[in-house]
């Protein structure tokens, strides 16, 4: 079965933009993320929030790219904050 060059553009542009995440974040939490997504359905739930259907204009994809890419980022963020909260808590639990 063929890809459509929506796809192609998206998974590359994807995996570039995981990279760049990883490089921001660590990799450990780019991957903790990114199972909790996968496992949650995420990228389903988000392409029919999004819109997403093959019949897109390059332009309509790149939107909504940059939409889930924004997405991803920021359930990394939030993945982030709980443990710069867990680890403040830790150190001001052991004065």
């Amino acid at each position: 079965m063929e890809k459509n060059p929506q796809m192609s553009i998206f998974e590359a542009v994807t995996k570039h933009k995981i990279s760049q995440l990883a490089r921001k974040y660590g990799d450990k939490l780019v991957v903790k993320v990114w199972k909790e997504i996968k496992t949650a359905g995420g990228d389903e739930a988000f392409f029919s929030v999004c819109g997403w259907k093959s019949e897109m204009t390059l332009m309509e994809a790149l939107e909504c790219l940059e939409a889930y890419c924004d997405f991803i980022e920021a359930m990394i963020r939030k993945n982030h904050e709980k443990g710069e909260e867990k680890r403040e808590f830790s150190t001001a639990g052991a004065l």
